[in-house]
């Protein structure tokens, strides 16, 4: 039924005077007319009208093969220049022919792509990540798992075995590659996981209070495997910290990048980037994110190699960078753009996804909650 003829069965349903039968009678007189008219309306009186003078522009020939086939497109920008020139020259009877099929080739062709989608290359890489690891995996990653002041949760030994709770997918994207050579023509390979991650993790201190240190949050992480180079895992590195700059920069949060320490690196960094997001309700910098190269460091302890054309193999780079924790990211994006009046602006790129919402505003009525017994109880005390 088409909106029209839903329209027409609330004005039907609104008046009390009418018999059900005179009702009835009505609602069907008005149903075949929306009827006809949408026969009438899909009859297809307009036609498409795709962008030609785009299409035909030489100029943009290169380009638009290059996303037919970076999409996976149906179309051909080939064919569709020899129809036209075949429509331009042609003046036989066939012309309306030649019409249709220029205009149904012209369809096939997919839209433009934004620029900024051809610097992701052209087989992206997005995993799901198991939330329980070996121990050894999570080790040789560079985690310690057996002192006392471990972050890594472990399940009890005698039902489980020697497995503990993953604490970044960063661990689980670098174990996918144990034992594996990988030909250089597919470096450098680059992925991203979205994954729940378990960290023994707690602190007095006042201003990590709330959600800013938790046992378990969600996070988006980048990882890439390169060449043994230093030269490719350190592009890739940079590559990592500016999609997060952009990414930070576009949700409008005030950042610092700190180029880490020694004393800060850790075991398994050769090089690491902290990025800390000034946070106006705790009045601190607290950070939201990182990346390190790791060069041949998780490598050599997971046996991941490279094979070129004459089987010479050399153990790989890893680089890894956090695109999104989302506890300490909410707090940033909070604190930076609450008003005076409570109301909490959204940046423009996240309005799109709450429907073209520009503000979070206070609820008109209050929270209230309601308790219920609970049956189980009931039949105890019964």
């Amino acid at each position: 039924m088409s909106l029209r003829c839903l329209l027409c069965f609330k004005k039907t349903m609104i008046r009390p005077s009418m018999s059900r039968n005179v009702q009835l009678g009505k609602l069907c007189s008005r149903i075949k007319l929306c009827s006809s008219q949408f026969r009438q309306f899909t009859s297809q009186s307009w036609e498409p009208v795709p962008d030609f003078d785009y299409l035909s522009d030489p100029k943009n020939y290169q380009t638009i093969e290059s996303n037919i086939k970076s999409r996976k497109g149906t179309g051909s920008i080939e064919l569709f220049m020899e129809l036209l020139s075949k429509f331009n020259s042609s003046q036989s009877a066939d012309k309306m022919e030649l019409r249709k099929t220029l205009l149904a080739e012209a369809l096939k062709i997919p839209n433009n792509s934004h620029p900024r989608l051809h610097a992701y290359g052209d087989t992206p890489h997005v995993v799901e990540t198991p939330d329980l690891l070996h121990s050894r995996l999570i080790e040789s990653c560079g985690m310690d798992t057996k002192s006392e002041r471990t972050q890594v949760y472990k399940l009890e030994p005698k039902f489980y075995g020697d497995i503990c709770l993953s604490g970044t997918a960063e661990m689980a994207l670098a174990s996918y590659f144990t034992g594996s050579a990988v030909p250089v023509s597919e470096l450098p390979i680059k992925m991203a996981a979205v994954s729940r991650c378990y960290r023994a993790e707690t602190s007095n201190v006042q201003e990590e209070r709330g959600i800013y240190r938790v046992h378990q949050f969600t996070k988006v992480e980048m990882f890439g495997v390169t060449s043994g180079e230093a030269a490719a895992s350190d592009a890739l590195l940079e590559e990592f910290v500016a999609i997060q700059k952009e990414l930070f920069s576009s949700l409008g949060l005030h950042y610092q990048l700190l180029d880490m320490p020694l004393h800060e690196l850790g075991a398994p960094a050769y090089r690491k980037f902290d990025i800390e997001a000034w946070m106006p309700g705790r009045n601190m910098y607290g950070e939201i994110s990182s990346a390190s190269n790791c060069t041949d460091y998780q490598a050599r302890r997971l046996n991941i190699q490279s094979i070129d054309s004459s089987d010479t193999r050399r153990f790989v780079h890893t680089v890894n960078g956090t695109a999104c924790a989302v506890p300490r990211t909410l707090i940033a994006l909070l604190e930076t753009h609450q008003q005076s009046n409570g109301e909490v602006i959204i940046p423009a790129v996240l309005q799109p996804y709450l429907n073209g919402m520009e503000r979070l505003r206070n609820p008109t009525q209050p929270f209230k909650m309601k308790w219920i017994k609970s049956k189980a109880q009931k039949n105890k005390t019964s």
